[in-house]
């Protein structure tokens, strides 16, 4: 039998600590905790089951499914015994409950034995050892129970059903009773201990946040999402305590588990009535879990000398819990003035790069998390090549109003040469976004804030038309600007400072003054060509201010501080004086900025202070991403990839700029990514461009 709890990731880099009492031996006190460091492999594909000597009775309607009637058994170690109910055979609707678990490892070497031996004859259909040790844990003793699980009660060898079955696992979800959530056999000494400190961390925060968990399911949605004091740690608690509680009660332990690796649980648990978390024999309420796990990735979020244990794996299984959040907020009564909130293209966006045994599934288990009036309509079919799939959502999801589509495509994560332009397999046309990556809006700083700050609007009335065949994407859009010049740079890692080479803080400075040279080749005057001043556009660029973004989007310079033109020039007065400058102080004191960054804020004056943390926020905003100026004095950063020579366009309707390449074949372009360009906010344009995109 597989233990998932032992698939554990590897051992997780030291943190940046504040003081010189904070060094200790990690790895020790992670092996204390219960945690085994080591790599853990993952399947990559999915086989069909072998079902021995069994065969499925075809079901009885189109709207049919199976459901497994589970057989009592006294002992956790007796045979499985089951028979399959077929809900078109009765009028009345069965209660049943649904499993959300891996299939493991593609080995289905165990027994479910299907019939009672007298009536219905024996049979045995193979299924994997997750879904074995699922069954054990949840089969009662004295009742038979019923339930739903996809490897079984779908026929996974029937395309045709097995197509009709995944366009229902909506309502096979939403319906039932509740949802099971498994994470496979554990030692229950230690998950009895980790499921205890989310049980204390969320009741914590529940205490100091909301108060209480609010009855309806929009209103707690509304607080975890968007409750700033919830989100926040209070001097009554420090981020070492919480940072001990977390690694020494094994929390990791739950929310690295494969499972939150999976992109079907996403529907499977926002559906869900009620989700209960199952490991070994014990057992957490979902809701209790989600609290939890905003709370900590808002934690991580907010204080960059917080370690916790896999930090990837903890914000990949917060964004589960964001996102059903989400949806929960979006199916519920409309607000912000009325309109009906839209969060689909968010989560398809923080759900990029979740495990998929079959690529196709990117879409096809999305599809159900739709709200508002912006559905893709579209069926899952099996038989249809993953590029035809991208491409058909693509195409479907910008006809029906969803621009953000293009924010998310580009050439600058996948290169390719306009003699690409041909029906060949594995193409993919630029503005298709290839939904196997990480989504764009991990790496470039405007399009997450964007995203952070748009989630739940719909986009403006008025959008472009789309046209075009095939590979061929016709928009409307306006010619803003030709990029004249553009530099960008690598930086080393900021927590690594070298004798004798230069470390990212110099590497940073380096790179400012050189687009502060660029700048100024082309500014022609102190006033900005989109208004204001030129000053104000170049530092605005760097931190990716925008007043399109939103007005309460927070610089991080502090609690009270947003961003506002007096706020922006103060902080980039303190970042010449003593960051740019050699004679300043964080110049002087560059090592302990890169090591030690606690420890120097901490000695630092409020200015310096702020000189620093101005300076972390350029560094991560320009980081590899290409800043560009125009012959007219236009100043912006655009998505790796861009060249001189490239044009920046809006597209009508569209809140963010984008890049495109003329294509030697005339009359066509390709997408190389969005771009921030200072200044900007959409305005009235009487007459745009059809551009040809491939």
């Amino acid at each position: 039998m597989v233990d998932e709890t032992k698939q554990t990731r590897g051992s997780p880099p030291l943190p940046v600590l504040g003081t010189s009492q904070r060094f200790y031996d990690i790895d020790e006190r992670l092996r204390q905790a219960g945690y085994e460091l080591e790599f853990p492999t993952y399947p990559k594909s999915v086989s069909i089951p072998p079902q021995f000597n069994f065969s499925y009775k075809p079901l009885q309607t189109g709207k049919s499914i199976h459901l497994l009637r589970l057989d009592p058994a006294e002992t956790e170690d007796a045979p499985l015994y089951a028979r399959f109910i077929d809900t078109g055979e009765s009028d009345n609707p069965t209660a049943y409950e649904a499993i959300s678990y891996m299939w493991g490892e593609p080995i289905f070497n165990a027994r479910l034995r299907i019939g009672d031996g007298t009536a219905c004859p024996l049979e045995e259909l193979g299924i994997t050892a997750n879904l074995a040790s699922a069954l054990r844990r949840f089969r009662l003793r004295d009742s038979v129970r019923v339930l739903w699980a996809d490897a079984v009660c779908i026929n996974q060898s029937d395309i045709q059903e097995k197509q009709i079955q995944v366009g229902m696992m909506a309502g096979i979800y939403k319906n039932a009773a509740q949802v099971l959530i498994w994470l496979g056999p554990g030692a229950d000494d230690v998950t009895h201990r980790a499921m205890d400190g989310f049980r204390d961390l969320a009741r914590w925060l529940i205490d100091r946040g909301l108060g209480s968990v609010p009855d309806d399911k929009s209103d707690l949605a509304m607080a975890l999402l968007f409750n700033k004091k919830f989100l926040t740690i209070p001097a009554d608690r420090s981020v070492t305590q919480i940072q001990d509680e977390v690694l020494e009660n094994g929390m990791g332990k739950i929310y690295t588990n494969p499972y939150f690796s999976r992109m079907w649980i996403v529907q499977e648990i926002a559906l869900a009535s009620r989700a209960i978390i199952y490991q070994g024999q014990c057992e957490l309420e979902w809701t209790t879990f989600a609290i939890a796990m905003m709370g900590l990735k808002a934690m991580v979020d907010n204080r960059s000398n917080m370690f916790v244990y896999d930090e990837k794996m903890l914000r990949r299984a917060a964004e589960i819990a964001e996102v059903q959040l989400m949806f929960t907020l979006c199916s519920g009564p409309p607000r912000l003035d009325g309109k009906p909130l839209d969060a689909f293209g968010a989560s398809m966006r923080k759900l990029r790069g979740q495990t998929c045994a079959d690529d196709r599934d990117r879409i096809y288990a999305l599809l159900s998390l739709q709200t508002g009036d912006r559905t893709v309509h579209m069926k899952p079919d099996y038989s249809l090549a993953l590029n035809d799939i991208f491409l058909d959502f693509a195409r479907k999801a910008l006809e029906s109003g969803r621009l953000e589509v293009l924010y998310d495509a580009g050439t600058w994560d996948r290169q390719f040469s306009p003699s690409q332009l041909r029906a060949e397999q594995g193409f993919l046309p630029s503005w298709v976004p290839d939904y196997r990556s990480p989504s764009p809006a991990r790496q470039l700083s405007w399009l997450a804030r964007y995203v952070e700050a748009k989630n739940y609007e719909l986009l403006e009335s008025e959008q472009t038309k789309i046209g075009g065949k095939g590979f061929i994407l016709e928009i409307e859009a306006f010619c803003l600007l030709q990029i004249s010049d553009c530099v960008s740079r690598e930086f080393p890692d900021p927590r690594i400072h070298i004798g004798g080479q230069p470390g990212c803080f110099e590497a940073t400075r380096e790179h400012v003054l050189a687009c502060r040279e660029m700048f100024k080749r082309v500014s022609q005057s102190n006033e900005y060509p989109l208004g204001g001043d030129a000053e104000t556009a170049f530092w605005s660029t760097l931190v990716t201010k925008s007043s399109c973004l939103t007005s309460q989007t927070v610089t991080g310079f502090g609690d009270n501080m947003v961003y506002s033109a007096e706020g922006l020039r103060n902080a980039s007065e303190m970042f010449k004086a003593h960051c740019l400058d050699e004679n300043g102080e964080v110049f002087k004191d560059r090592f302990n900025v890169s090591v030690n960054r606690s420890w120097a804020i901490s000695k630092a004056s409020f200015d310096v202070a702020t000189a620093i943390v101005f300076y972390e926020t350029v560094r991560d905003t320009i980081a590899d991403v290409p800043f560009f100026v125009s012959d007219d004095g236009l100043v912006g950063l655009a998505a790796p990839g861009t060249m001189v020579g490239d044009i920046v366009v809006c597209v009508k309707g569209s809140a963010i700029p984008l890049v495109l390449r003329p294509s030697p074949v005339r009359g066509l372009c390709s997408l190389v990514g969005s771009c921030y360009l200072a200044g900007y906010c959409p305005f009235y344009i009487e007459r745009y461009q059809t551009y040809s995109l491939f």
